[in-house]
């Protein structure tokens, strides 16, 4: 095996140092398993940290920082947020009342931007009780139209005709086998990653005819810090499947994505791919510019649906061929949430995350191949450093721990520019620990070689003075006559 690798290197014209430390034999079968340990307790040190809060905190920290350092544009053109905010509130209570209004003024709104060529319109509102402009606001319904229901951990009291709306309005809800195991056609009936619920807060039965307006599920999981990284795609009650607030948006906007398919890990949304985790959620990308996200106030909107605002033709200019979103802002109807890029309301946030599925604009979950190759590379390091370990200096230590860091470093960052989630921090702190133990290795292999030499010194200290006693015990008797 030895002269394999010697020819190997030859052969290939390597002429490094680390054939022939591989190829020595002082690389004896009890060093190749004291490496083979020492590795493995890195690898068990990376782990048991990898379980700790502190670690899944700071992991998460780094992917933050990644997200606003190497953050980049996104097209948001395509989207509009109607903020029904404390000054449109202020405005309107003499005109609807207080807030929530009834829906007979959404009703208006609706026909407005359906006249002035809206693509879609989204409502963040929960019409979840039968309220004063129903009938207006059933007439005014359309397929380019999504509702927003809220997913609840709790059994509620539902109306007898809930079982039925939640057959009618599900996107999905039994696997069907179509083609090869790995892909499946998302039809009616397909297998998705989604986030359970005990029931759903649907809207009014009255608002939900078929054909009628599309259902999305408004409710946002952070992360155990608080931040919101991710965006489940799918949510499910009792086997049935309902899209996202911001993929139900997508499907209004353009009829033609339905089809879609699952290949192990990736949703095809026409051209679009989509990488999913094993929960089935998209990692989201944070770009520059959220605060350039075009807001209209709702009061502008329904005074030009009235007809009564001067401004009503700029306000149709601003709404045409664009996703609207319609919510509130405010804390009696609005949400804030707070993610990498900042804090944003509820309303801002389904917006982006709309614009950020229709451009692909995600992270790519990681890839456990890459996340190998990157504990590999950190692993080498001290493997190197524990060949001929007695001739290496603190010096060399030192430049392995930095190097180490750099590399690994650079890597983390080079993957996220790219769009890669990785998971840099334990190849780091895999790498690190074994490098610490082979450290410490050196360390006591030190003591021991300095105490050899002591010892040794000591011994012909010992043996140069029996030898001088002898020569001088020699000498005299060599002096002294005989008798």
């Amino acid at each position: 095996m030895p002269q394999l690798f010697g020819r190997l290197g030859r052969s290939a014209g390597i002429g490094i140092p680390f054939f022939r430390a591989v190829t020595s034999r002082r690389f004896s079968a009890r060093s190749a398993l004291r490496v083979a340990a020492l590795c493995a307790a890195g690898l068990l040190v990376a782990g048991l940290l990898a379980q700790t809060t502190v670690f899944q905190r700071i992991d998460a920290m780094l992917m933050d920082a990644q997200h606003r350092n190497l953050a980049r544009p996104l097209d948001l053109n395509g989207v509009v947020i109607v903020d029904i905010d404390e000054e449109s509130q202020r405005r309107l209570t003499s005109r609807l009342g207080p807030w929530p209004y009834d829906y007979d003024a959404f009703a208006l709104a609706t026909q407005f931007l359906a006249t002035r060529g809206a693509r879609a319109v989204a409502f963040d509102v929960l019409f979840s009780d039968d309220r004063l402009g129903t009938a207006a606001m059933r007439s005014a319904l359309a397929p380019n139209v999504v509702l927003g229901a809220v997913g609840v951990p709790v059994t509620l009291p539902q109306a007898a005709s809930y079982p039925a709306q939640l057959e009618r309005l599900a996107l999905t809800r039994q696997p069907v086998e179509d083609g090869p195991e790995s892909a499946r056609t998302l039809r009616r009936e397909a297998p998705l990653p989604h986030q359970p619920w005990m029931s759903f807060k649907l809207p009014v039965d009255a608002l939900t005819p078929v054909p009628g307006p599309r259902i999305g599920i408004v409710n946002l999981q952070p992360d155990d810090d608080g931040i919101l990284r991710r965006l489940a795609l799918f949510h499910s009650s009792q086997g049935f499947l309902f899209p996202s607030f911001a993929l139900a948006a997508q499907f209004a906007a353009d009829p033609t994505v339905g089809e879609m398919r699952l290949d192990g890990r990736r949703l095809s949304l026409r051209k679009l791919s989509l990488p999913l985790t094993r929960e089935g959620d998209v990692l989201l990308r944070f770009p520059t510019g959220l605060d350039e996200l075009r807001s209209i106030p709702f009061h502008e909107l329904f005074h030009a649906a009235e007809g009564i605002a001067p401004t009503a033709d700029a306000v149709a200019r601003q709404i045409a061929g664009k996703t609207v979103f319609i919510g509130s802002s405010t804390g009696m109807g609005g949400e804030t949430v707070f993610t990498p890029a900042g804090r944003m309301t509820a309303l801002q946030f389904a917006a982006f995350s709309h614009a950020a599925i229709g451009n692909g604009f995600v992270m790519t979950p990681a890839l456990p191949w890459l996340d190998g190759l990157l504990v590999v590379f950190a692993m080498l390091v001290p493997l190197w450093m524990s060949l001929h370990g007695s001739e290496r200096t603190a010096r060399q230590f030192l430049a392995a721990f930095a190097a180490l860091a750099i590399a690994l470093g650079v890597a983390g960052t080079g993957l996220g520019a790219a769009g890669i989630e990785s998971h840099a921090l334990f190849a780091f702190i895999a790498g690190t620990a074994t490098l610490v133990m082979v450290f410490s290795s050196w360390i006591f292999g030190l003591s021991d070689e300095r105490r050899r030499l002591r010892y040794e010194t000591m011994a012909a200290r010992e043996t140069t003075r029996l030898k001088g006693e002898f020569l001088n015990h020699l000498a005299h008797e060599l002096r002294t006559p005989l008798t």
